[in-house]
């Protein structure tokens, strides 16, 4: 199947889908409760001329935002539109208790002990995503989105960083889908449009349920046509899915572990000589991960971490490693991984600084940008598209009269938009803990060139799933 021609449509997708800014090392994500539906209208409304898009060049900094359902239902837009995104977009990820057992948020990680967004605590209607090159640079951008933030209350302030390894020593964010239109490279890891962005075909040839409306209820002609050919005005065209979840990382207790297991019969016995116990202790840690701290993959280079394969990817389980004998089968990334085109997680930034609450001990970290596998527990937020955006603003005033108060939750990363398994629907999200889907359906363009904007008509679709953690 051809890949769709994006060139008319980069500016109304937001740059987020594309890249994830690991040029960008400082970032923040602001967390935001709407309080006043017109002032809030007018802000979303200013909002979208300042967001970063897919065909924008990035250089010194990047903004991008995300709308719950909740946000949604707070900026006007009808229930009937929102109930026709993905069922755990709308519903989120605290209200189900089956949800919440296969994402693990039960115990000390329920949603009763979040942070935000948990059925005790101020729901979250916008997520601002705010990137910078400095610490400067990012610092001058907060100061302006904040001051410029109008009928909307802060919830949360969550530093961030696109750094390449995680917190327990390992890099991260190797294994990138490549979205047909927007990158080009190897067909292994390219996947078409409507994996990730709305309004496309899939690589089932689908088109994704998204809201579809009567064009008289478009009278200004912001929003795209239907590319199914129903005659219908798109809400959602150029928009997508996106997770975000805050969840505690015990770095501590993970290395102690290791430390005590890695002479391998885990007796207490250890090896004299520290070089060799060094070794041993970053061989059963790899095992753990699947790869080595530098990237290799332990299915390609068992013995050792290997510089040249640092970011390797080209390879499958199976024909290399069918028994598990170089990297087990239990390996984390091994468990997430799936066929070519199923692959589909893209990592980028992590939060830093003490979880609290919840947390047992160490660092806080949370992800954004990734795109989920298919088969991962579902959960779904939606970053929109620019027209979604001002369109989301533009019915504050207009639809208000039809809109309704239904909460939602919080999430922020990019996620596959495609129909999913039975229970699992059409937004799947791994299980993280102590955490929260928020979701948007922000796009991002602007009358450019004869190309419709759809950031304005994006601002009437913002999303948030009801949940409690903050991608993607």
């Amino acid at each position: 199947m051809a890949a769709a021609d994006l060139s008319a449509e980069r500016n109304d997708i937001q740059g987020l889908v594309a890249s994830g800014y690991g040029h960008l090392p400082h970032a923040v994500y602001l967390l935001f409760a709407i309080d006043q539906r017109e002032a809030a209208a007018h802000w979303l409304w200013r909002l979208a001329d300042s967001v970063t898009t897919a065909r924008r060049r990035v250089n010194r900094r990047a903004v991008g935002v995300a709308l719950s359902s909740a946000g949604l239902a707070a900026v006007g837009l009808p229930a009937d539109v929102r109930d026709a995104f993905a069922l755990e977009f709308t519903e989120g990820m605290t209200d189900d208790a089956h949800r919440r057992r296969i994402l693990g948020d039960v115990g000390p990680s329920a949603p009763e002990r979040w942070l935000w967004g948990g059925p005790d605590t101020r729901t979250v209607d916008l997520l601002l995503m705010l990137f910078g090159e400095s610490e400067a640079e990012l610092q001058a951008l907060i100061e302006e989105h904040l001051e410029d933030a109008e009928g909307a209350t802060l919830v949360q302030q969550l530093p961030a960083s696109t750094e390449a390894f995680d917190h327990f020593g390992f890099r991260d964010g190797i294994s990138q889908p490549l979205v047909a239109g927007l990158r080009s490279g190897p067909p292994a890891q390219t996947v078409q449009t409507g994996e990730f962005v709305l309004g496309y075909r899939n690589e089932y040839r689908q088109y994704t349920d998204r809201p579809l409306i009567d064009p008289s209820e478009d009278p200004t002609g912001l929003l795209p046509g239907d590319a199914a050919g129903s005659g219908l005005r798109d809400l959602a065209r150029n928009g997508s899915y996106l997770v975000f979840r805050q969840l505690s990382q015990d770095v501590p207790a993970f290395w102690q572990w290791v430390d005590r297991n890695a002479d391998g019969a885990g007796n207490g016995e250890r090896e004299a000589d520290p070089a060799a116990r060094e070794q041993a202790r970053i061989a059963l840690a790899s095992k753990l991960v699947g790869r080595w701290p530098g990237g290799a993959p332990l299915t390609l280079s068992p013995h050792y971490d290997d510089p040249r394969l640092a970011k390797a990817v080209d390879f499958g389980y199976f024909d290399h490693d069918r028994d598990g004998l170089r990297c087990p089968i239990g390996a984390h990334v091994r468990r997430g991984h799936r066929a070519p085109a199923h692959r589909h997680l893209l990592r980028s930034t992590s939060i830093t600084g003490s979880c609290g609450a919840a947390a047992r001990t160490a660092s806080g970290s949370t992800r954004q940008r990734r795109w989920m596998p298919r088969s991962a527990p579902a959960t779904s937020a939606a970053c929109t598209s620019s027209a979604c955006v001002r369109a989301s603003s533009a019915s504050l005033s207009s639809s208000s009269a039809r809109g309704s108060t239904a909460p939602s939750s919080t999430a922020c990363m990019p996620i596959p938009t495609r129909s999913w398994p039975a229970h699992r629907a059409r937004s799947p999200c791994r299980r993280h803990r102590s955490a929260s889907a928020i979701s948007s359906c922000l796009r991002s363009s602007r009358r450019e060139a004869g190309v419709t904007s759809s950031f304005r008509a994006s601002v009437r679709c913002a999303t948030l799933p009801r949940s409690a953690d903050l991608h993607t």
